[in-house]
């Protein structure tokens, strides 16, 4: 049995206007990060961890990609940079809508 946050994820994630506008590789790489946000609905923005982040065993091929993909994020709508609050912090890329995706603290209810 499918459990339903599942399944309403991918309903929302298929029905997206804004993810149909994206390219195949920018779509992946948007899936693949968009379950590995923090609490704010953020993941590093620095292109090369964020790779490392979100396809560790698939970098070589993504290495070339990563900073197109961002990009056609932000043009639609999907995300935001957040600009390092100093000249050694990294920006962040906030993701204005997590279809779901928002982080749950595993420690609440214990």
């Amino acid at each position: 049995m499918i459990p339903a946050a599942r399944l309403v994820f991918g309903e929302l994630i298929a029905r997206s206007k804004k993810i149909a506008l994206l390219s195949t590789d920018a779509e992946l790489l948007f899936l693949r990060a968009i379950v590995n946000l923090d609490g704010g609905n953020k993941i590093i923005g620095d292109p090369s961890l964020l790779l490392a982040t979100i396809h560790p065993r698939g970098t070589t091929h993504f290495s070339d990609k990563i900073e197109d993909a961002i990009q056609e994020w932000v043009e639609v709508g999907l995300v935001e940079i957040i600009p390092a609050e100093d000249e050694q912090g990294d920006d962040y890329i906030r993701f204005i809508e997590a279809f779901g995706c928002d982080y749950v603290d595993p420690n609440v209810g214990r």
